[in-house]
């Protein structure tokens, strides 16, 4: 009898009402009901040494679990590879990729990769755009009567991936500013290259004749956008013009803009912000450009200020800058920079910079007080800068970095600074101009 009938009998076996065995022989895999001599090989067995499962069948098992193992790494390790490799987004449709937006994750510089290969069709670009650049407008309010209305329109998000800096966006805005249905001077259009990693943001400062009510603001207009490479390559399919339409309501009060933001002075205020604000008048190579950079460490007080760089003998500042930042907000370091101008404006000529506090600026930012301070530094001219009180001659003068001394100066003096009566947009008249008039 054969081995394969055997376990077929002993099967048949232990069905019925016979002893079932206690195991197998470890020589031949018989079944055997107890230990002793083997009634198929002749070996003698003791009980201990019996197999719950016959050998082949062990082995069985064994290549078994064996290769469900070996199947399960398999899998495992071409899974790491597709995650890895990122192959997997190859098979995430466009469409879904789109209705993600805007992410600012894995699909917009997926999305973007398929922007920049020309794969998406016309529509699919025009709802990627609807849905990344969605336009919404903040308003603060309410709002005094006069102050400069400024609308701030924004996409509420990153429009781009932050480590795909290889793009870059152009943007225009066109806008009309309504005012319950009367027109308000301003808008118009505004151009700007948008790096991706940044949030579109875009303040349009109005002069208007509103009265102190709630009124519906609306801004319509449009949005030109085209992404294009380092190289300068316009991607496929752009530049891509929309419209739309943003409206807020916002409430007028009939109060001056000094019952908004209050100023604070004091002589340790001061000391705090001589010892930590230094501003540096840097020029670049060939000496064809001049940047004006100031650096606030660790402010005692909110500040908000109007930077102007003054030449005596021109009527309008070679650089203006408005800044703000929030001592509460725990912010170690703020600076002011890229203000860049033609360095003959500075050559053989006398200038001041001046920092005058902006109540309408803080009032903008949120700031209920703001340092009273008016920081005044003077600057020699260019070619006369001094190094460790020596002269020195321009063209021996590098480039200044990150605002190292000697190049980085305190303000010569600071001094309280009181509001006008009539505030307006922060320089001391009012913005109210009357209404441009109906929109057609």
């Amino acid at each position: 009898m054969s081995n394969s009938d055997d376990y077929q009998y002993v099967s048949q076996d232990l069905t019925g009402d016979d002893a079932s065995p206690v195991g197998f022989c470890p020589h031949c895999d018989y079944p055997l009901v107890a230990g002793g001599i083997c009634s198929e090989c002749g070996n003698h067995v003791i009980a201990s040494e019996l197999n719950r499962i016959p050998n082949k069948l062990w082995r069985r098992m064994v290549i078994r679990r064996i290769a469900i193992i070996a199947a399960g790494l398999a899998v495992l390790i071409t899974a790491w590879q597709i995650v890895d490799t990122g192959v997997w987004k190859n098979w995430v449709s466009t469409d879904y990729l789109i209705s993600m937006q805007p992410q600012n994750d894995w699909s917009t510089e997926e999305l973007f990769a398929r922007i920049a290969t020309g794969s998406l069709t016309q529509k699919q670009l025009v709802a990627y755009l609807d849905r990344a650049f969605l336009i919404q407008l903040d308003v603060r309010s309410p709002r005094p009567i006069d102050c400069t209305l400024r609308l701030s329109l924004y996409t509420g998000t990153e429009s781009g991936p932050t480590n795909v800096r290889r793009h870059s966006i152009d943007i225009a805005v066109s806008t009309v500013c309504i005012a319950d249905e009367f027109e308000l001077e301003g808008g118009g259009w505004s151009t700007f290259v948008h790096r991706n990693n940044e949030f579109l943001y875009h303040n349009i400062d109005l002069d208007a004749d509103i009265g102190p009510q709630l009124h519906e603001i609306k801004v319509e207009g449009t949005i030109s956008v085209a992404l294009r490479s380092s190289t300068g390559v316009v991607f496929p399919g752009f530049p891509i013009v929309r419209p739309f339409t943003a409206v807020q309501s916002v409430e007028f009060q009939d109060r001056p803009l000094t019952d908004f933001v209050h100023t604070v002075y004091s002589d340790e205020l001061a000391r705090g912000f001589q010892e930590n604000t230094t501003a540096t008048v840097c020029w670049g190579v060939e000496d064809k450009s001049t940047s004006l950079s100031v650096d606030i460490e660790r402010p005692p007080a909110n500040i908000a200020s109007k930077f102007q760089l003054i030449r005596e003998d021109l009527d309008q500042p070679v650089v203006e800058i408005a800044f703000a930042t929030d001592a509460s907000s725990g912010l170690g370091y703020s600076s002011i920079g890229g203000s860049t101008f033609h360095l003959n404006q500075l050559r053989a000529h006398e200038a001041q910079l001046v920092a005058t506090p902006s109540l309408a600026e803080a009032f903008e930012r949120g700031y209920d007080t703001i340092f009273g301070g008016r920081m005044i530094w003077s600057l020699p001219p260019i070619g006369d800068r001094r190094v460790a009180g020596q002269p020195l001659p321009l063209s021996t003068i590098p480039a200044c970095r990150n605002g190292e001394p000697p190049f980085a100066q305190p303000p010569d003096r600071i001094e309280q600074w009181t509001p006008p009566d009539s505030v307006g947009d922060g320089s001391g008249h009012s913005a109210i101009k009357p209404p441009k008039g109906p929109k057609p």
